[in-house]
């Protein structure tokens, strides 16, 4: 299994940087070699939000929606194959860019 996201890459994430609030946001993570998978985008602020993503080719992505009140957005992907579960989280330096598999979640991606 191949999987990348990169938060600094527009391809992958929609607008770059912060993003104004009440407005979309589309966010992509590249999977491919593992034809079975489930991606679900888990989000957090105040509360959590899974939402399940759709496979566009090679990729899996979401819309969301940036919450109308200024703040921080917390968010992962929850990858699930072959009776395994995998997260993509940020980078061990929590400087966003392309991130790492790990078999738990540990440092998440931010959206201001």
């Amino acid at each position: 299994m191949i999987v990348c996201h990169n938060s600094q890459n527009s391809l992958m994430r929609e607008p770059f940087g912060a993003a104004e609030c009440g407005k979309l946001v589309q966010l992509r993570i590249y999977l491919t070699e593992c034809e079975d998978a489930k991606c679900t985008l888990r989000l957090w602020d105040d509360k959590e939000t899974l939402i399940p993503m759709e496979r566009d080719g090679e990729y899996f992505r979401a819309e969301i929606k940036m919450p109308e009140e200024p703040g921080l957005l917390w968010y992962a992907f929850v990858i699930e194959s072959e009776g395994e579960t995998w997260f993509y989280n940020n980078a061990e330096d929590n400087l966003g860019g392309e991130g790492r598999l790990l078999p738990y979640l540990e440092n998440s991606y931010q959206i201001t």
